[in-house]
């Protein structure tokens, strides 16, 4: 039992609800959905290994090539690498592999291999959950000061009135801290994204998959600057278009060609 009779309710509480944030957060790096793969060769032998030596070049340790059987569920177009240290592997969407050309599966995978090289999930999902459990903290803390409790005329933090307003607090907070934390992710996906020109050599590819994709999954590749400043989380396609414009500029002695088939 995590709450015995007597332990402050609070307490338990405040133990139950980090118990399970830290759970949630370790795994958030994988959708659930795609935890049921098609694994096999046959559907990735075309740039599967071509995939794993471009892995092996960034020297990031990769285990196999995973497809992910996402057509089921979206028409979106993506790759990621999933797992840690010797369990990574690269799952690509099976309709990536329908839609893209082998340089253009290539480009994706090389922009999601800096994310591994970098680490950039495990510290995502360490802050996150630092900053969940930061969070339920405070509201403890806050719960055990009287007079703040007073003033929501409230006796205790889990009252409905209570929990209600630190609801509204929590929003408002958001809202503040939101566009910080999309401006952090953009910074995080262009470095990404030049991580992949680099270790591609193949900034014409680049671009073409960037406009794919922008086709392919619906998305706005010139948003409105306020809607992209609070809600963004990576480049827009005309930010990553232009990246790669200005890379094989600063690079015109880079061959173009795929660097997986």
């Amino acid at each position: 039992m995590l709450v015995s009779a007597g332990d402050d309710p609070r307490k338990g509480r405040l133990r139950i609800i980090l118990k399970h944030l830290v759970e949630v957060n370790v795994y958030e790096d994988e959708p659930v959905w795609a935890m049921a793969l098609t694994i096999g060769w046959g559907a990735v032998a075309g740039v599967g290994f071509g995939l794993l030596a471009l892995a092996e070049k960034d020297r990031v340790r990769v285990r196999t090539v995973l497809v992910a059987d996402a057509s089921r569920r979206t028409n979106a177009v993506n790759a990621y690498v999933s797992g840690f240290g010797p369990t990574r592997r690269i799952v690509v969407f099976d309709t990536l592999l329908r839609e893209a050309a082998p340089d253009e599966v290539g480009s994706v995978v090389a922009h999601e291999l800096a994310h591994a090289k970098h680490n950039d999930v495990l510290t995502g999902t360490v802050l996150g959950a630092l900053g969940a459990a930061a969070s339920v903290i405070a509201v403890y803390l806050v719960g055990s000061v009287p007079g703040l409790l007073d003033r929501a005329g409230v006796t205790d933090i889990g009252r409905p009135r209570a929990v209600a307003r630190a609801a509204a607090v929590a929003t408002v907070v958001g809202l503040v801290t939101g566009p910080l934390q999309r401006l952090v992710s953009r910074t995080v996906e262009a470095r990404a994204d030049t991580h992949a020109l680099v270790l591609t050599g193949d900034p014409a590819t680049f671009e073409r998959m960037q406009a794919r994709l922008s086709a392919t999954n619906l998305a706005d590749p010139d948003p409105n600057p306020v809607e992209f400043a609070l809600f963004a989380t990576h480049p827009s396609t005309v930010q990553r278009m232009a990246a790669a414009i200005a890379f094989a500029r600063a690079h015109p002695a880079v061959p173009e060609g795929s660097t997986t088939g």
